[in-house]
């Protein structure tokens, strides 16, 4: 589901449970808002709140990590295709093509995730990536003429191998969104409880409303936050380009 679309579910959903509240409460019998029913409703949203707290605060935790793996691992695979690059550089003249083909899959990697191509919501360019393992696989096919080659080309492979593995932990570990649908619906049916009971004991004047809006906007940020750090490839908030784009500068030479 898009942050955009989660962001707009919260603040629509929270803050007009507010203001149901608020036009509910002249209606209600004075026995259903008095002191001890407004005490007993205080204690049970109270309980509700803190337990919103905790999870907010866990789904941000849970987001952040997610999005800090994923920056350490596209920096992680960054360094190892250069590192690569400079084995094969070494091995001789003949690993051209291959050293080609990884400088052409990080452009266009580069291009898809921070690129014009990234406007392409939910689509990826799955051939660059076949692209790659036909290029790595094309190693084993490499001939030594001496011991410095030899050893070259075991680095080579090796290296190889963890590009490969480094790049479908990326794949693994990005596809859709650390936070369960049923969870996410779950919070909001908390956060919409919590505002309705907001609005029934809310005294009925714009600084009230105003201040209901502005919690409903931060509740809704929050989660947006969640949304956004749990997709680090697909979101407005996305990776730093620099491991990568310094990566692609040092391909080839």
């Amino acid at each position: 589901m898009h942050s955009v679309v989660v962001a707009v579910i919260v603040l629509a959903g929270s803050f007009g449970a507010a203001l149901a509240g608020m036009a509910i409460a002249p209606r209600l019998p004075s026995t259903h808002v008095g002191h001890e029913t407004k005490r007993t409703v205080e204690l049970g949203m109270g309980m509700i709140a803190t337990l919103s707290g905790l999870v907010l605060g866990l789904l941000v935790s849970t987001s952040k990590s997610a999005f800090d793996s994923a920056d350490t691992e596209v920096k992680e695979i960054a360094a190892k295709l250069v590192v690569l690059d400079r084995v094969l550089a070494r091995y001789g003249p003949e690993t051209t093509p291959v050293r080609t083909e990884l400088r052409h899959y990080v452009a266009r990697k580069v291009d898809e995730v921070w690129g014009r191509s990234s406007t392409r919501a939910g689509r990826r360019d799955w051939s660059a990536g076949v692209e790659l393992e036909d290029a790595l696989d094309r190693l084993s096919d490499l001939r030594p003429a001496s011991d410095v080659q030899h050893v070259l080309k075991g680095r080579a492979l090796a290296l190889a191998a963890e590009v490969s593995q480094a790049r479908w932990l990326i794949i693994e570990g990005n596809v859709g969104s650390v936070i369960p649908r049923p969870f996410l619906v779950i919070v909001i049916f908390w956060l919409v409880v919590l505002f309705m009971s907001f609005g029934l004991f809310a005294p009925r004047n714009a600084i009230a409303i105003v201040a209901l809006l502005v919690c409903a906007i931060s509740v809704a940020t929050a989660l947006f936050l969640v949304m956004e750090l749990s997709q680090p490839f697909g979101g407005i908030i996305q990776l730093p380009s620099a491991a990568a784009r310094n990566a692609l500068a040092n391909l080839g030479k």
